[in-house]
């Protein structure tokens, strides 16, 4: 009697045999090196039927319960071990034949090979891969080089892919030359095989003092099965911390005694923390963050909340290098500390989370409210467009597009991030001088986005005025609201228009009913010029009011409509400038600059630029 996959194979053997003789006509007019092509009438089980080094990988298909999946319609990414990846696995296993596994444990090992949606390798960045598989999991990739200086894609650091992008008709298969198996270690058990002569330091506290250690987690279950992503420092952190830790402290194994230095480090940052044992178990869990992060995710958050109550991380990507707790603090910059995204140790998945290298000490500091200015462009998915604030860029978002910004109404409309070109010197309008050239552009008016919601960047907790940022266009009214977890809103008081231009403090300005008054004297009315070049009436800000911000952390900012039409506006900024703090200075440039007073025009970009009767850029050269 014939099996049911006896059955299968036959006719797919027939299937396949007439698709060759149909074909045989036109092959020789075909590019060689694309005959795979071929794939794109088979289904993705039938590729695997009909590639003689995949048939292990179609029997387990076949023995499992996915086959209906790989064979309907959909859009799908098997990565297929090969044979010799296939019966490597299952020696390793105690196992001859594929045949030998259960129907559960083939749908195991499948689904952390399956991913539901179409990806190629021009898809894969190094890190995580943009979609988990069907397991839930992320695979990571990269890509290696060669002794021959040939490259390679590979995946979870050991399996090479050896033949990509086959296209079927539902979805992409890619050939690997190894099995590729969940992580089994936790993130404490990953973070406790390091190697002593790099982590030692980091792993006997980390061990000993956090909370989500194996030890603690006995005496307080309920922190079990939460996802983290830690952040390991290497012994040479702590040496460069000039405390008097040695490396001959560290491979004699003085533990006490490192601990005994870096408690008085901790004590002078946390002077009303009076407890060591407190102080020992938050810094180990200011490593940790309460989610999975991925370097891929890490690069386009701006903070994120640690294992800590009201403590935050910040993550800013400065060129090619993402730099953890970097912080302008008014004129002086905390440096922060590197996330070395290519180490072994970065992007490395376990089975509750993931681990990343950083190369250097972070710790929670009792750090005084501090000035942001935030650019309303950088939010998490325009900072990955490919083409983000290059001149002319664009990208519209309908509701539920952005992470970070909500909005509705009785009717809605899209968000639209452009990148004016004006923001080049050859093109420059003083007009459009959005800082980096970029912005939000939205309808708002009560019949049309009558509300927005925006996650803000983390602020420290203080008191703060707020001031809103755009192009004068439109005629709007509204209203905002601070709001806090678990904290009453805060209506701030100032309600303004959208549509009314902001002072101009030039004499000779065509706009006569702005002129004769100083920056002083608007800053009373609550207003001032933002943009540090060209002084524009269109170029607006105004104080929506001043908010206390009780814990440190990101917080939402919501903007109600009151009246107006269904006109267009271009925000480009919002400043939370402490109380105490200048208002006014120091001011911003085009490319993203802090401006201070007496600082010469030539070093304001544009630099030595002439646009007006009334102005002439300073001749001074540039440092």
């Amino acid at each position: 009697m014939k099996t049911r996959m006896d059955i299968k194979k036959a006719l797919f053997g027939l299937l396949l045999l007439m698709g060759v003789l149909g074909m045989t006509s036109c092959i020789s007019d075909m590019d060689p090196d694309q005959n795979y092509r071929v794939s794109e009438s088979l289904l993705i089980d039938e590729y695997l039927r009909a590639n003689s080094e995949l048939s292990t990988i179609a029997n387990l298909v076949e023995i499992s319960t996915m086959d209906g999946m790989l064979h309907g319609y959909g859009s799908y990414t098997l990565f297929a071990p090969n044979d010799a990846a296939m019966q490597a696995f299952l020696q390793s296993k105690g196992k001859t034949d594929v045949t030998q596994l259960s129907s559960a444990e083939a749908d195991e090992l499948l689904r952390y090979h399956v991913i539901r949606d179409s990806i190629k390798t021009e898809d894969m960045v190094d890190g995580r891969l943009p979609a988990p598989t069907i397991s839930g999991k992320y695979l990571t990739s990269r890509v290696e080089v060669d002794a021959d200086f040939s490259t390679w894609y590979v995946l979870n650091r050991s399996g090479k892919l050896t033949e990509t992008n086959v296209s079927c008709k539902n979805g992409v298969v890619h050939v690997i030359d190894q099995v590729l198996e969940a992580p089994t270690r936790s993130v404490m058990q990953t973070i406790e095989s390091f190697p002593d002569s790099t982590f030692s330091i980091f792993k006997h506290l980390m061990l000993t003092y956090s909370n989500f250690s194996p030890d603690s987690l006995v005496a307080h279950p309920d922190r079990s099965g939460a996802t983290l992503t830690a952040l390991v420092q290497d012994n040479q952190s702590y040496i460069d911390m000039k405390l008097g830790i040695t490396q001959e402290m560290i491979e004699g194994g003085h533990m006490d005694s490192i601990q005994s230095k870096l408690l008085i480090r901790l004590r002078d940052n946390q002077q009303d923390v009076k407890s060591d044992t407190t102080l020992l178990n938050q810094y180990v869990d200011y490593h940790l963050l309460p989610s999975i992060r991925y370097v891929s995710d890490l690069l386009y958050m701006s903070s994120s909340e640690s294992t800590v109550k009201n403590q935050v991380l910040s993550f800013k990507l400065k060129g090619e290098t993402l730099l953890v707790n970097y912080f302008e603090l008014g004129a002086s910059i905390e440096p922060g500390v590197t996330l070395n995204r290519k180490s072994d140790y970065s992007d490395l998945s376990c089975s509750d989370g993931v681990v990343h290298y950083i190369g250097g000490q972070i710790e929670i500091k009792n750090r005084s409210a501090f000035r942001v200015y935030w650019d309303l462009a950088e939010q998490p998915e325009n900072l990955a467009l490919k083409d983000f604030r290059k001149p002319s860029a664009t990208a519209q978002y309908n509701p539920g597009d952005l992470s970070e910004i909500k909005w509705g109404g009785s009717l809605t409309g899209a968000i639209t991030y452009y990148c004016s070109s004006a923001a080049t010197s050859t093109s420059f309008d003083t007009k459009n001088q959005h800082i980096y050239g970029d912005y939000m552009r939205f309808r708002f008016s009560p019949n049309l986005n009558s509300w927005f919601e925006f996650t803000l960047p983390m602020l420290v907790e203080g008191k703060y005025k707020v001031w809103l940022c755009w192009r004068r266009e439109q005629t709007t009214t509204f209203r905002s609201i601070f709001r806090q977890e678990g904290k009453d809103d805060q209506v701030l008081p100032y309600v303004f228009d959208l549509g009314a231009y902001v002072f101009k403090p030039y004499s000779n300005t065509s706009t006569t009913s702005l002129t004769g008054m100083t920056e002083e004297e608007a800053l009373l009315t609550g207003q001032k010029q933002y943009v540090a070049k060209f002084q524009e009436s269109v170029k607006c800000s105004r104080l929506l009011g001043t908010i206390v911000v009780e814990s440190t952390g990101r917080h939402t900012l919501r903007f109600e409509c009151l009246t107006g039409r269904s006109g267009e506006t271009s925000w480009d900024m919002i400043q939370f400038i402490p109380v105490d703090d200048d208002q006014i200075w120091p001011k911003v440039d085009i490319r993203g600059k802090w401006i201070y007073p007496d600082t010469p025009d030539c070093e304001i970009w544009p630099y030595n630029v002439r646009v007006a009767s009334n102005y002439m850029a300073d001749t001074c050269e540039r440092p």
